[in-house]
């Protein structure tokens, strides 16, 4: 149901407006889902449609790399939120590790030498849907900070699992690459020793898996906030 907007037209008074200009019911909906987003479209059928179409792109996706039969039609998509368009569903069953196992075979990719990072923030224990912002570039807000930094400011960020299913994902959409200027600070994560948080980029044909300072600040390189 969508909820009254104090500072704005409410949806009930647009649906009367709608209904006296003659307007259709799915092309108010579709309006009105750039303003309230997907969940909360007033056509059931056409939110059920999307959403329908959403999940099967990410089962095929999991089948397609990762050899996974997978059904993620339980898994909760987040509330819209401006600015954050690109949905991200990860597996409870696939660790870091795994991803990165399975990363070279689909893209080139080199690590440097790390220990088995650890997620900073709690994630469900379960399948699960993030939103991010669709950009091959961090979050501008959050760029040039340390991780530190991002910890302290209380942003949710992206994890190294995260950044690398994101990048795999619009490869598989379009054949492009997230980072090819800049690296993408994961500092949802951290690696075991404490000190260091995991950072992604492309380079010479290469995804590259490396490491930054949690400390130090640099200003190619970003966090990129999620919606949980």
């Amino acid at each position: 149901m969508i909820q009254k907007d104090t500072g704005s037209i409410s949806a009930l008074r647009l649906i009367r407006l709608a209904k006296e200009a003659d307007i259709s019911r799915l092309a108010l909906s579709q309006a009105i889902a750039q303003i309230y987003g997907v969940a909360e479209f007033i056509d059931r059928r056409v939110a059920i449609s999307i959403r329908t179409g959403i999940i099967l792109q990410w089962e095929t996706f999991y089948k397609d790399y990762f050899g996974l039969v997978v059904n993620l039609s339980f898994v909760k998509i987040p509330i819209h939120r401006i600015g954050f368009e690109r949905i991200i569903i990860m597996l409870e069953q696939l660790s870091t590790d795994d991803i990165i196992t399975v990363h070279p075979r689909i893209i080139p990719t080199k690590k440097l030498e790390y220990t088995a990072s650890d997620n900073i923030y709690i994630r469900p224990r379960t399948d699960y849907a993030i939103r991010v912002r669709n950009s091959i570039f961090p979050d501008r807000n959050l760029h040039g900070l340390s991780a530190n930094n991002v910890h302290e400011l209380k942003v949710r960020s992206m994890t190294l699992g995260e950044r690398l299913i994101f990048g795999l994902k619009l490869f598989h959409e379009t054949g492009r690459h997230l980072d090819t200027s800049t690296f993408t600070l994961c500092s949802g994560s951290r690696y075991t020793d404490d000190t260091t948080v995991p950072r992604v980029y492309f380079h010479n044909g290469h995804v590259v898996i490396g490491y930054q300072k949690v400390r130090v600040k640099d200003k190619k390189a970003g966090a990129r906030e999620v919606i949980l």
